[in-house]
């Protein structure tokens, strides 16, 4: 039972808020203590996502799994769409 590529299907959040960052291989999204692993359909492209480095967004969430083994970062979010928040003060 379960190998090292066994994902958990989770509740599947239509919306998630939070700040994409720069990660060792590609852009995650950190929503409040939760990093999250980030694939994108084809509706979004990749120079978007990391266009949007250091910027609040909010994702359009397709599916969210877990890794059967626990990583830094072990939630993965299929995302179809990123907004990124307008900053309404450049401090």
């Amino acid at each position: 039972m379960g190998g090292q590529d066994s994902f958990i299907e989770m509740e599947n959040p239509s919306e998630l808020t939070g700040t994409i960052m720069a990660g060792d291989d590609a852009p995650y999204l950190l929503a409040g203590d939760v990093g999250y692993e980030i694939t994108l359909t084809r509706d979004v492209p990749l120079k978007e996502l990391t266009a949007a480095v250091g910027q609040t967004v909010t994702v359009k969430v397709n599916h969210i799994f877990r890794t059967a083994e626990a990583t830094p970062r072990d939630l993965y979010i299929v995302v179809s769409k990123l907004t990124v928040h307008d900053p309404h003060s450049a401090s």
